[in-house]
């Protein structure tokens, strides 16, 4: 049986013929290995932040573009495990007040606290009172970002977590996960 010639494999660059292709033939691509195109430990020596899916949401509940800047721009001081503000974001940090996040963020001090205080209203940071590690007689207030829109490494200090337990956030993500949030 003589198999009918329909196309011709040519080299775009030279012109050259590189195969011939009949009625019948099949054509198989080489699979790509699925790591292929993946850079393994990508800026792995590099400090992060998780922040969790639904950031568009949190940007649409915000409802105003400088808390939502504020919000975001907040994942640079969230330390590790316990979610506390301080100064990038490190254990031996200095624990940030208003006053140091209006000018670490150079946004005016007015500002910046009723951002803050609406971001508590809404669940995204809490303020609760830890010990002082100087002083253990004193107590001291310290902002607590919310572990369920963000976090920095992968364990999160239980009370950390427990301030938000009735934020109605953690339940969002997962909606968001299962995919049970509504199409807009």
């Amino acid at each position: 049986m003589v198999k009918e010639l329909v196309a011709k494999v040519i080299d775009v660059e030279t012109g050259e013929i590189l195969d011939e292709l009949y009625s019948g033939d099949k054509i198989v691509h080489p699979q790509p290995k699925p790591d292929d195109d993946l850079i393994k430990g990508y800026n792995s020596d590099k400090r992060f932040v998780k922040l969790f899916e639904g950031v568009n949401e949190l940007r649409q509940y915000l409802n105003n573009n400088g808390e939502f800047t504020t919000a975001i721009s907040l994942a640079d001081y969230i330390c590790y495990e316990d979610c506390i503000l301080r100064y990038r974001g490190m254990r031996k940090g200095r624990i940030l007040d208003a006053k140091s996040l209006s000018e670490l963020m150079d946004i005016p001090y007015k500002t910046i606290c009723r951002h803050l205080n609406s971001l508590m209203k809404k669940g995204i940071i809490a303020i609760t009172k830890v010990g002082n590690k100087d002083n253990s007689e004193e107590l001291i207030e310290v902002y607590v970002a919310n572990p369920n829109i963000y976090l920095r490494g992968c364990d999160v200090n239980k009370t950390a977590l427990g301030l938000f337990e009735k934020s109605g956030w953690n339940s969002y993500k997962q909606d968001i996960i299962r995919g049970d949030v509504k199409e807009i």
